[in-house]
């Protein structure tokens, strides 16, 4: 994993420093931070940098464990929908990004992540797991990571501009009085060539809807422990972005 991340990390950068320079000047409205520097790796800079715009303290993410109402999904999709339309009257933008998606997704394939992670959504549940037994029937198309190169022009779509890594981690919400939230800004825009087709383009628009574990599904799956595996997930999930921060610190700021 450590040498997947790695080999993702330069290119990454470079390629949402590229994002965040095309959507400054592009004048799209939305709910994107505004960079005011950012530095992409070369042969003469070591250290990438990205400062970003500072949405306000009063901001965060998703828990793991929450779930987005049908409006907070609508405020994502229109975001993504100017982008997408922007993107389209402007198709020489779609040339951002230094890999593809199926150059990255080749570790992940290998070392059989995609299975993992299917099987270990299911719960227990027996029709998820019913659907995963169904889904592996199918993994050596799955793993046919060609398809992420292709299959925009078989079906004879235009490549068009969307997120890399949209999960609930990478979108932030600031809260109401009445409990309703207003998208504050999604982050992370590290772009792969890949992601400006179809296929991929339609896994990033419904990934926050599933990306995000209900609280209130957990409870009608499983009345008798809720309350053992809501205390489970804030206790596996508190305090992460810290550890992550620390280590990075510790293993990569500080070496270079």
């Amino acid at each position: 994993m450590l040498d997947a991340l790695t080999l993702m990390q330069k290119p990454g950068h470079n390629s949402e420093v590229s994002f965040y320079e095309l959507y400054m000047k592009s004048g799209i409205n939305a709910r994107i931070p505004k960079m005011y520097f950012g530095e992409k790796f070369s042969d003469t800079c070591s250290q990438g940098l990205l400062i970003l715009e500072d949405v306000g303290s009063d901001c965060a993410v998703s828990k793991p464990f929450e779930i987005l109402s049908v409006d907070e999904i609508k405020q994502v999709l229109k975001l993504l929908a100017a982008l997408n339309a922007f993107s389209l009257k402007n198709p020489e933008y779609t040339k951002i990004g230094e890999q593809t998606m199926a150059s990255v997704m080749t570790y992940f394939a290998e070392k059989n992540i995609l299975g993992t992670l299917l099987k270990s959504s299911t719960l227990g549940d027996e029709r998820l797991t019913e659907l995963y037994n169904k889904l592996m029937e199918y993994e050596s198309v799955l793993k046919d990571l060609s398809v992420f190169e292709t299959v925009a022009a078989e079906c004879g779509l235009p490549s068009m501009l969307v997120h890399g890594d949209l999960w609930s981690s990478n979108v932030m919400w600031k809260k109401n009085v009445d409990g309703t939230r207003n998208l504050a800004g999604i982050v992370d825009w590290q772009l792969k060539n890949s992601f400006l087709k179809l296929y991929a383009h339609a896994m990033a628009q419904v990934l926050p809807v599933f990306g995000t574990l209900a609280e209130a599904d957990i409870k009608a799956r499983f009345p008798d422990r809720k309350d053992e595996f809501i205390a489970a997930m804030k206790r596996k999930t508190k305090g992460l972005l810290e550890d992550i921060l620390i280590n990075l610190k510790k293993n990569y700021l500080v070496q270079n």
